[in-house]
């Protein structure tokens, strides 16, 4: 049994606690996390969010391939707490992809056909993002997988060929009618090795009472994904 609670309020001033979230800003942001699934935001890209997000305010939209909707709602709680919790307001886009795990990037297309889910799928999904929100900035997985899940593998593979193909016309037409074509000025992924860049995240944060970046991230965001952890 599931338990929610639901709290109604009269007119008048809401209360701190509650999350007042803000819609993207199509053809605004400044940087997207593409995440694949809730809790990756805050362990492989640890203190990107509370820095970029809070400390220079800048407008940060993390979008997911998957929502969890297989398995278990409670997880999309768990997102949107973890994102409020690093100082995220701006209500991220949830993809509906379904949420496996296979160890080679071979076997998850072919896990992901049998849901009826193509490659062709993913990369106008991703396509559709970049184009609407047009980031200055794109970060993603490793190519590897981080820890060799496929599904990482996959978002990496696909957010690259993306990227190449979001200011061509001729690559999904209707999206590049309703959102206009946009070719992203910088792309980086977890652990790429060349042109490598080492951030330093255990610099305090005024906008976290001096916790570091990356302390915020897993100490904060991470523990708000208590079915995980």
């Amino acid at each position: 049994v599931e338990v929610n609670e639901l709290k109604i309020f009269t007119p008048g001033k809401v209360p701190d606690y509650v999350q007042k979230w803000q819609l993207p800003r199509e053809n605004e942001t400044d940087l997207i996390l593409f995440s694949t699934h809730a809790d990756d935001e805050h362990l492989f890209f640890a203190g990107l969010l509370p820095y970029y997000g809070a400390e220079l305010d800048y407008e940060v939209l993390v979008v997911y391939l998957t929502g969890h909707q297989n398995f278990n709602l409670i997880r999309t709680h768990e997102l949107l707490n973890g994102l409020w919790a690093v100082g995220i307001d701006t209500y991220p886009v949830i993809g509906t992809f379904t949420d496996f795990r296979k160890p080679t990037i071979e076997e998850t297309y072919a896990c992901f056909l049998q849901f009826g889910e193509t490659k062709e799928m993913i990369l106008e999904y991703v396509t559709e993002q970049i184009r609407r929100f047009k980031p200055k900035v794109v970060v993603g997985h490793d190519f590897a997988g981080e820890y060799g899940h496929g599904q990482h593998m996959v978002y990496a593979e696909v957010v690259a060929e993306a990227l190449e193909l979001t200011n061509d016309p001729a690559q999904f037409p209707h999206l590049a009618e309703k959102y206009g074509l946009w070719d992203v000025p910088k792309a980086y992924f977890h652990l790429y090795e060349e042109n490598e860049i080492i951030m330093d995240w255990d610099r305090p944060l005024e906008s976290f009472d001096g916790e570091t970046a990356f302390a915020v991230s897993i100490y904060r965001g991470f523990q708000m994904h208590k079915t995980q952890i």
